[in-house]
C-alpha cells in the first residue's frame, strides 16, 4: 500500500483534513491544558486546580459519540468492491471497535495525567515516541517493510526524545505555578511514553479495519470507540477513581468536578470547545488514516508541537498574570533543540528531507509479498531471467 493514496481521494480532502486534524489537535491541547491550569471552588469550599484527568476523557469520548452524526451530512462512502476484504456490518464494527476503545482509553487517561506534571508543548513533544512504536508494530503486526530511511528518522526521533525528557525533568516548576518534584516530572514522561505504545496499537488496529474490512465508515468508528470509552469512563473508572486512595495520584472526586463546574463558567466554556475540536480532530485523523496510513496520521500528529508551544507561548505574554501558558526559561533552549531534532526526525521519516544515500522510490511492502519476491528473483536468476524479474520487482509506491 502506498504512503498517500491519492488517486481515490481528491487532493482537497487530503489538505483540508490535515488542516483541520492539526489546527483542532493544537486547540484540544490547549484548552485541555488550561482546564488543568484553571482554578474553581470545589466540594469543600476551597479554590484548587482542576485536574481532572477522568472527567477530560469522558469529555473527550463524549466528542467521539457525535461522529455517529457524521453520515448524515457527509456523501455516502463508496461500497467497495474487493473480495479479499473481510465483511462488516455496524453489529461486528461494534463489536471490533472495543480494543481500539480500550486503547484510546488508557492511552488517553495516562497522557491526561502526564499532562498534570509537565508542560504542554512538553508533553506534546514526547508523544513524538508514537513514531518509534508506529514503527515497529508496522514490522511485526502489519507485516511490512519500514524502509530505511525511515528507520533513520525513527533513530533521530529518538535522540529528540531524550533531549526533551532531559529539559523536563530538570525543570523546577509548571507554567501555572503548581510545584512538582523531578520524580513527579519523571513518572508524566512515563507514563506520556507508555501511553504512545499503546496508541500506536490503537491507530495500527485502527488502520486493520479501514483498510482490511469492507465499507467501513472513519465516522462509524470513531463514534464506537466514543461510547465504549465513554462506557469505560463513567461506569467503571469514576466509581474506581472515587474510592482509590489519595496518595494513589488517581484518585478523582466526581462530585467535586460538577461543583467546580457549577462555579467557573470558564471550565463549562473550555468543556464545550474541548468537545467539539476533539470530534473534529478525531474525526479527520480517522479519515488520514484510511485514505493513507497510521504511520502518516501519527507523523502529523507530532507537526502539532510547534503550534501548541507557538500558542502556549503567545497565550503566556499576552496575558502574563492569568496563570496560563507557558513561560520561556533557560531549559526551553534544550527543549527547542528536541523540537528541531523531532521535526528532522518526522520529516525525514515522511520523505519531506531527503538524503541521496537512501532509495525512496520504494515505500512500506509487505513482508510476505516482499519473501515471495526475493524467492522468485533467486530462482528466476538460476534461469538466467534477471531482466524480466527485476522488472517484476521495480513498483511504483502509489501503486501499492
Amino acid at each position: 500500500m502506498s504512503d498517500l493514496n491519492v488517486h481515490s481521494v481528491s487532493k482537497t480532502k487530503i489538505l483540508s483534513s490535515v488542516i483541520i486534524m492539526l489546527i483542532c489537535g493544537t486547540c484540544s491541547i490547549v484548552f485541555g491544558k488550561l482546564q488543568f491550569q484553571t482554578k474553581a471552588v470545589g466540594r469543600d469550599g476551597k479554590k484548587h486546580y482542576f485536574n481532572k484527568p477522568l472527567y477530560q476523557n469522558a469529555t473527550m469520548f463524549l466528542g467521539m459519540v457525535l461522529c455517529f452524526t457524521f453520515p448524515l451530512f457527509l456523501k455516502s462512502k463508496e461500497k467497495k468492491n474487493d473480495e479479499t476484504k473481510k465483511p462488516s456490518s455496524m453489529k461486528r464494527l461494534a463489536k471490533l471497535s472495543t480494543a481500539p476503545a480500550t486503547c484510546d482509553f488508557l492511552a488517553t487517561y495516562f497522557m491526561n495525567i502526564g499532562l498534570i506534571f509537565l508542560p504542554a508543548s512538553m508533553w506534546q513533544l514526547l508523544r513524538g515516541s508514537i513514531v518509534i512504536f508506529s514503527a515497529i508494530l508496522t514490522v511485526f503486526y502489519r507485516k511490512r517493510k519500514v524502509p530505511k530511511f525511515q528507520w533513520a528518522g525513527v533513530s533521530i526521533v529518538t535522540i529528540g526524545l531524550t533531549l526533551i525528557g532531559c529539559a523536563a525533568i530538570l525543570g523546577t516548576h509548571d507554567e501555572t505555578g503548581q510545584q512538582f518534584s523531578s520524580v513527579e516530572r519523571g513518572v508524566g514522561i512515563i507514563l506520556v511514553i507508555l501511553a504512545q505504545f499503546i496508541q500506536a496499537l490503537q491507530t495500527i488496529i485502527e488502520e486493520t479495519l479501514l483498510h482490511d474490512y469492507e465499507d467501513t465508515n472513519p465516522a462509524h468508528i470513531v463514534g464506537f470507540e466514543g461510547l465504549w470509552g465513554l462506557i469505560l469512563c463513567v461506569v467503571i473508572s469514576s466509581p474506581i477513581a472515587y474510592y482509590v486512595p489519595e496518595k494513589s495520584g488517581f484518585k478523582e472526586d466526581s462530585i467535586d468536578t460538577f461543583v467546580m463546574l457549577g462555579n467557573s463558567g470558564f471550565l463549562v466554556g473550555t468543556t464545550f470547545v474541548y468537545i467539539v475540536v476533539i470530534l473534529l480532530y478525531n474525526y479527520t485523523g480517522m479519515v488520514i488514516t484510511d485514505f493513507s496510513s497510521a504511520l502518516l496520521r501519527n507523523i502529523l500528529d507530532g507537526l502539532r508541537t510547534l503550534f501548541i508551544w507557538v500558542a502556549l507561548i503567545v497565550v503566556y505574554y499576552t496575558s502574563p498574570d492569568s496563570g496560563f501558558g507557558e513561560k520561556w526559561s533557560n531549559w526551553s533552549y534544550l527543549q527547542l533543540g528536541g523540537f528541531v531534532t523531532l521535526i528532522v526526525g518526522t520529516f525525514m521519516y515522511n520523505k519531506i528531507i531527503k538524503f541521496p544515500c537512501f532509495n525512496y522510490s520504494r515505500g512500506y511492502t509487505d513482508i510476505d509479498s516482499l519473501n515471495s519476491q526475493e524467492d522468485l528473483l533467486h530462482s528466476s536468476a538460476l534461469d538466467n531471467d534477471d531482466e524480466s524479474v527485476s522488472s517484476y520487482l521495480i513498483t511504483d509506491s502509489d501503486q501499492k
